[in-house]
């Protein structure tokens, strides 16, 4: 008896634990593009994107990497190692490469716990010989408690397919 409610102590917090991060998305979500968040172009030289979804809350890739995935091949692999810790692995949402292309930063070791990692900018506003991807790591601040467990952060959007040369830049 004791031990089982020493059992739903320990679930019942830690399940208020993620949700105080933010956390909990669930591998099982559907497969879709979404065009939530700031996915639509705000001025000249914005590049609308979309969110790539299913949202995986810990992705499996321990590097610090930013990727430009120009084709199917290429997504299938970075997919692969992106899910490798999950049972079963979710399909890699579908992509039309002819036109569209993955943009993704991975955080790795580097991640804020309880934080949050976001594509939030795709532009050619600085230079229209290249894109630019802002990404932002954001503190979850001192007034939140979290649980000390190490996620691998990551952010995945589609664009519209382009052979310019890609440039990622930490957002302050």
């Amino acid at each position: 008896m004791h031990t089982s409610l020493r059992i739903l102590s320990i679930c019942v917090a830690l399940s208020l634990a993620l949700a105080g991060c933010g956390g909990g998305g669930s591998a099982s979500s559907s497969t879709h593009l979404s065009s939530s968040g700031n996915g639509s172009a705000q001025s000249e030289g914005d590049i609308a994107f979309s969110k790539l979804e299913p949202t995986i809350f810990a992705s499996a890739i321990e590097d610090k990497r930013f990727v430009a995935i120009r084709n199917s091949t290429d997504w299938l692999g970075v997919w692969n190692q992106h899910v490798a810790n999950l049972k079963p692995a979710p399909a890699a949402p579908a992509v039309d490469f002819s036109q569209h292309m993955v943009l993704g930063v991975f955080i790795g070791n580097e991640s804020v716990t309880c934080g949050s990692t976001n594509i939030e900018k795709v532009s050619k506003r600085n230079n229209p010989e290249r894109i630019e991807v802002g990404y932002r790591i954001t503190d979850p601040g001192p007034n939140v408690m979290c649980i000390a467990a190490h996620i691998n952060q990551h952010s995945l959007v589609t664009v519209p397919a382009s052979s310019l040369p890609v440039e990622f830049v930490k957002l302050p």
